[in-house]
């Protein structure tokens, strides 16, 4: 059965995180530039950035791992569950210590203030914040591991709550340590301590819902190798959504120049905002669909599939509609009018979006139940072939107003793709979903007074 309670649950959390990361993305980076200044500032985010990189060295193994754990766990197979846990937990300290060795060697030899031009950062300061920050990157792949156990036990939103206990420490040490002036190097190592702790109370935490036992005993290749493939094709996602973040920007820089880039850059930062919120849906189902998964329960999955679908479109097309009433005096309002308002670019934006919604809501079903390979591979080659599509445009017109084009050419090929593949793992009808995806906000109405 599914669990409407659980999944308001997962939505109230996830909202919340993305509340918290809102907020102090506004109040940090004017706090970064009055304190510390744009160089100072601007060498932070050069280590955060290559920090950043480290956490694909996971290969979509967490997302996987927990995927199986949730329908293993649903089956009573807890053989299984320590199993994955197991091999996925050796994994992360093997490429973690792999990883620490390889960045202690080459530091032997190469200046990293030096090679990445690290001025206001000296270059022991430098090398301390690199290895405490990729400290910090695996402490939450770690912890990351630990939601497996409460997504199966649908203790999801709890989870979250920590991870946003996390996140406010973390922002709060970097608010006080930037603002008191304190030495850069004890910032760093500051910085990193509340993941470091909430992975103990998440471990811990987690026991009392499921024990975890930790052995070599439990480690098994043939397993391993099971899931190492649709972990690697997961990988396809962040590979392709850097090709549509950083290859259209590299493109229109290239192209047009840096004014067209902020124009292009501005106005999707607006709508992805909006994107992210819709994202939410998907994260909170997550869990729910893959319990159902595991125990065969497609009707529950099929009305998970619906109810998520229709709930995100009718969303999307809110905001939309919103938007175009109101957008350009918050656009100009969050800009403070350094950057013109184009209204074809914006309006072809959210036109993007309302496609967008439909085929990465349905995708939820993929992702959950690990049928992911057909729709990875279509996704990075779609990506690939957008940005030609941008190229064109770019060539034809000389401008970025028509460039959305490109991804609402896309989006539309995804959507017949990934929601036939949706409803067949479902056992469900296109007409059968279509209706009742249509008429979701009623269903909801009556869900929520009953």
């Amino acid at each position: 059965m599914i669990s409407i309670k659980h999944i308001l649950n997962n939505l109230g959390a996830n909202s919340f995180s993305m509340i918290i990361n809102l907020s102090f993305q506004i109040i940090l980076v004017p706090v970064f530039i009055i304190y510390w200044g744009v160089d100072l500032y601007g060498e932070w985010l050069v280590l955060t950035a290559l920090t950043a990189y480290f956490s694909m060295t996971d290969i979509g193994l967490n997302t996987v791992t927990s995927n199986e754990f949730s329908m293993s766990y649903s089956k009573n197979n807890f053989q299984r569950c320590n199993i994955l846990m197991n091999n996925n937990l050796f994994f992360i300290v093997i490429v973690f210590g792999i990883l620490i060795f390889l960045v202690g060697f080459l530091l032997q030899f190469i200046d990293l203030s030096e090679l990445f031009g690290l001025k206001q950062m000296s270059e022991r300061v430098a090398e301390i914040g690199l290895i405490l920050l990729a400290f910090q990157v695996f402490t939450g792949m770690l912890g990351n591991l630990m939601n497996a156990v409460y997504r199966a036990t649908q203790h999801y939103a709890r989870a979250i709550m920590i991870g946003n206990g996390i996140l406010i420490a973390e922002n709060l040490i970097l608010l006080i340590g930037v603002i008191y002036k304190f030495p850069i190097d004890l910032i760093f190592i500051t910085y990193v301590i509340p993941r470091f702790i909430g992975l103990f109370i998440k471990y811990f935490d987690s026991r009392k819902y499921y024990q975890i036992h930790i052995g070599i005993k439990y480690i098994n290749k043939i397993e391993f190798k099971r899931i190492i493939m649709p972990s690697l094709y997961f990988l396809s996602f962040p590979i392709g959504n850097s090709i549509i973040l950083q290859g259209f920007t590299l493109l229109i820089n290239f192209m047009l120049g840096s004014a067209a880039v902020v124009l292009f850059n501005t106005t999707r930062t607006m709508v992805n905002i909006i994107k992210a919120g819709l994202g939410l849906i998907n994260n909170s189902v997550w869990p729910e669909m893959s319990l159902a998964y595991g125990r065969r329960d497609y009707n529950s999955m099929k009305k998970l599939h619906r109810y998520a679908v229709g709930t995100s479109f009718y969303f999307a097309l809110f905001i939309v509609i919103a938007l175009l009433i109101i957008g350009e005096p918050l656009f100009l309002l969050w800009t403070d009018a350094r950057v013109e308002f184009d209204w074809l670019l914006f309006s072809t934006f959210l036109l993007t979006l309302i496609f967008n919604t439909i085929w990465f809501t349905s995708s939820v079903v993929l992702a959950a139940t690990n049928n992911h390979k057909r729709y990875s591979i279509i996704y990075l080659v779609s990506t690939f072939i957008s940005l030609g599509i941008a190229y064109c445009i770019i060539k034809m017109t000389g401008q970025v107003r028509l460039l959305p084009i490109s991804l609402l050419i896309i989006d539309i090929l995804l959507i017949g793709v990934i929601i036939k593949q949706s409803l067949v793992i479902v056992n469900d009808e296109f007409n059968d979903f279509l209706r009742s995806a249509i008429s979701t906000p009623a269903k909801i109405l009556k869900s929520i007074r009953t």
